[in-house]
């Protein structure tokens, strides 16, 4: 499995990103700003149901790869700027896809391996 299989990399290619891109790039949308309309539309969607993905090595890295193409185009950063990716997710203040679904996962085990109350069978 990859992530073209997943369809998450196909949604982001043509006119919707485009449009995006051009609200995100715009110079009267400050990065502060940027970046939470960017988790909210862009992550909402490459992340859409992920927790129940076999994340291997590969897809994560794939995961990552397609966050960080997809977030340096939001922000106008070319890669002849030869901007690490961790000054790109430093500037947005965003964290790589791969951590938030490891802390997903997480939060999800804990709820379902929580102790039911007293009176609940």
């Amino acid at each position: 499995m990859s992530l073209r299989t997943c369809g998450s990399a196909e949604a982001w290619r043509g006119a919707p990103f485009r449009s995006l891109r051009a609200v995100l790039q715009s110079a009267a949308l400050p990065d502060r700003l940027g970046a939470p309309l960017f988790a909210a539309v862009v992550e909402t969607v490459l992340l859409y149901n992920a927790e129940t993905w076999t994340l291997t090595a590969s897809l994560e890295q794939q995961l990552d790869a397609a966050h960080s193409g997809l977030l340096r185009a939001a922000f106008g950063v070319h890669y002849q700027q030869h901007v690490s990716n961790a000054e790109l997710y430093g500037r947005s203040g965003l964290a790589p896809p791969s951590l938030l679904l490891r802390k997903r996962r997480l939060q999800l085990q804990g709820t379902s391996c929580a102790p039911r109350p007293a009176g609940l069978s």
